[in-house]
């Protein structure tokens, strides 16, 4: 996950620590939210549903994510179009 995101491919072992830090509590507090939201009942889908759907900030940072990586991968396959480019000229 972190690769895909521009980490490098062996990320630091704290980097990854810090990560799992934060996931955990992600979800410790989301589960509390849909606990207190249930009023002690199961917990469904449809309150997690509710809770990411209705969290902006993270879904515009979700959006600029997207966007960042399909602009990465245009940018990588226009760099190999060059490379190929290049290489064909220079093996004339």
């Amino acid at each position: 996950m972190l690769y895909g995101c521009g980490d490098v491919k062996n990320p630091n072992n704290d980097t990854i620590d810090q990560l799992l830090i934060m996931t955990v509590d992600y979800i410790r507090r989301l589960t509390i939210t849909a606990k207190n939201i249930t009023r002690g009942k199961n917990i469904t889908m449809n309150v997690i549903d509710y809770l990411l759907f209705n969290d902006q900030p993270k879904i515009d940072k979700v959006k600029q994510l997207i966007k960042q990586a399909v602009e990465l991968e245009k940018f990588h396959s226009q760099n190999l179009d060059l490379q190929k480019l290049s290489s064909n000229i220079l093996n004339q």
